[in-house]
């Protein structure tokens, strides 16, 4: 299976993944009061964190911490215009700064994954 069929594939059920979680997630504050993205509520990070691997290949250890950290500093720190995507309507606000700060952190982390092959550093090596 070539890297557009796999990208393809991540793409469906990243959509899937993302469209049921906006439900779950828009119950689950109603629930949870109305507050605009509970703290309590972690299904959008989790729905989320597959964006930042799309089309990242090879996969090994580093490269997950690697990519989980980059999230993490995203979705914490919302940088503009991360931030902005809290003012959307229930799951929707829950969910899309996460994916906002999801596709930053995959952008920054093919970036890396780019400046390690190039300079060839070898922090990012996988064993064959």
């Amino acid at each position: 299976m070539g890297l557009l069929a796999t990208v393809n594939a991540q793409l469906l059920t990243i959509v899937l993944i993302g469209l049921g979680s906006v439900a779950i997630c828009s119950a689950a504050a109603r629930v949870l009061g109305g507050s605009k993205d509970p703290q309590s509520i972690v299904l959008d990070e989790i729905a989320a964190l597959p964006i930042v691997f799309l089309g990242i290949t090879p996969t090994g250890p580093a490269v997950w911490l690697a990519g989980w950290l980059l999230f993490r500093l995203f979705d914490i720190t919302k940088p503009s215009p991360i931030c902005r995507f809290e003012r959307l309507p229930g799951g929707w606000g829950i969910m899309a700064d996460d994916w906002a700060a999801a596709a930053v952190a995959c952008a920054a982390l093919h970036g890396l994954l780019w400046l390690d092959r190039i300079a060839q550093w070898g922090m990012f090596a996988v064993a064959a």
